[in-house]
């Protein structure tokens, strides 16, 4: 789709549109050749955690098994299973432990 700014369409004495939105706090107005929907059996609740598989994935691709990567999937997808027990534990001891759970 394109973004654009509303116009007026040069109507003497016609309906100002721009004043209209603007008073709506409508700055910015949106067009789309094409609208497609998604699949409708399957709801919002679906398709964000088709998203949040997707990101787990996608995280996963590039450094499964490496702290960091397991750290970040963590904190980003709430997914604690790739943390050993050993860092959950120095974790716990400096008091930041709810940094990697605060997602999921």
């Amino acid at each position: 789709g394109k973004l654009k700014r509303p116009h007026n369409f040069n109507n003497p004495g016609g309906f100002d549109y721009e004043r209209f939105l603007a008073f709506q706090k409508i700055w910015v107005t949106a067009y789309a050749k094409k609208i497609s929907k998604k699949d409708p059996e399957k709801g919002l609740r679906w398709h964000l955690e088709d998203t949040r598989r997707n990101i787990s994935d996608f995280i996963k691709q590039y450094g499964e098994g490496k702290e960091e990567t397991e750290l970040l999937r963590a904190s980003i997808m709430g997914d604690q299973s790739g943390i050993s027990q050993d860092t959950y534990t120095q974790f716990q001891r400096v008091g930041v432990a709810h940094l990697i759970a605060i997602s999921g």
